[in-house]
C-alpha cells in the first residue's frame, strides 16, 4: 500500500495570483520574498510573473500596467 505524500506547498486562489503578479510588477517585490510569503516555490512565482502559469491573470495585470 502506497502512502499518500503530504502536500508541501499550498494551492493558490486567483486573488493570491493577482497579488503576486502585482507585487512583482508594481511594488518591486522579489520572487523569493513572494514565494516565502505565499508558501510556494520560487520557480512557481517565476512562472506566474512571466505569464507561463495563470496567463489570464498575467494578461489582466499587464493591461493595468500599460494603462498606467
Amino acid at each position: 500500500m502506497k502512502m499518500k505524500r503530504k502536500q508541501k506547498y499550498r494551492r493558490l486562489e486567483r486573488a493570491d495570483v493577482v497579488a503576486i503578479v502585482r507585487g512583482y510588477h508594481f511594488e518591486g517585490r522579489t520572487q523569493p520574498s513572494l514565494a516565502e510569503e505565499y508558501g510556494i516555490d520560487s520557480g512557481h512565482v517565476c512562472r506566474l510573473v512571466h505569464g507561463d502559469a495563470w496567463p489570464d491573470v498575467y494578461a489582466e495585470v499587464a493591461a493595468e500596467k500599460s494603462a498606467s
